[in-house]
């Protein structure tokens, strides 16, 4: 009774902390959801297996009315769409509390067209015909970053998240989103060992291993790591799979189009 009691306490709380976690696809969603399922689950002694604690809403924040509901997606899959299709909803995101996760555009389309050549089959194109897809290419990625970047400003609360800087900085970058989430009462070492819980050397051994029995984390072949889930995580590392004709093509592209606002223009 005293344990129902005390989870009333913040049924209020639950309806007045919602946030979603926004972002194409290959921005890092999936390593920031482990961080925090892993922080949750150790603060709160929730005794989560690791495909668990990948589901914020589902599972982790129900076991405790204190944790935040975050809801995490792709904003109606922007890269199912042609890029004239791509637009920010303002009506939708009116006084919503919004984390936006943004990534180097650049790595962003080579990461995706493994995600969709490999693991899902849905692209039988080479990756120079994909990066300058209207239909899922570079120009979705920078039209949906452009959108976001003006729209934004309409949310009740929001923070961009660059997954260059969670790599530079870890611990820092998770320091701000649990100021942002609201939960500042969690120590710093429980931070600290979500940080190294959720490296991503352990996530492919835990993928490679079959660790997570959830079909999205499974690799599509163990020997191939193009088709791992958490494939390499790299900063910059399109360098080593575009054709110098293509980087040059993507770099006029970004410096032409995207929104300077977004950090990734040189």
């Amino acid at each position: 009774m005293h344990y129902i009691k005390y989870q009333l306490r913040h049924v209020s709380e639950l309806f007045k902390r919602k946030y979603e976690i926004v972002s194409y696809p290959k921005c890092g969603r999936t390593w920031v959801r482990f961080m925090l399922g892993n922080m949750f689950n150790e603060y709160f002694e929730l005794g989560l297996d690791n495909d668990e604690m990948l589901e914020l809403k589902k599972k982790v924040h129900w076991r405790n009315l204190r944790i935040p509901f975050i809801e995490m997606h792709h904003d109606g899959d922007a890269y199912k769409k042609h890029v004239d299709e791509i637009a920010f909803r303002t009506k939708r995101y009116t006084g919503k509390r919004v984390l936006f996760l943004m990534r180097d555009p650049r790595d962003v389309v080579v990461s995706q067209f493994h995600q969709l050549s490999k693991r899902q089959g849905l692209v039988d194109t080479d990756l120079s015909t994909f990066i300058r897809s209207e239909d899922g290419g570079l120009p979705c990625i920078v039209k949906f970053y452009n959108e976001w970047l003006r729209g934004i400003g309409v949310t009740r609360e929001h923070m961009i998240l660059r997954y260059e800087d969670l790599k530079g900085d870890t611990q820092g970058q998770l320091r701000r989103l649990r100021a942002f989430f609201g939960v500042d009462f969690i120590p710093d070492r429980i931070l600290e060992n979500a940080v190294e819980a959720s490296s991503f050397a352990r996530m492919q051994k835990l993928e490679k291993k079959g660790a997570f029995t959830n079909e999205r984390m499974r690799p599509g072949d163990p020997d191939d790591p193009q088709t791992f889930k958490v494939r390499k995580g790299k900063v910059g590392g399109y360098k080593e799979e575009c054709s110098g004709e293509d980087i040059a093509w993507i770099d006029d592209y970004i410096a032409g189009n995207l929104d300077r606002a977004a950090g990734y223009t040189r």
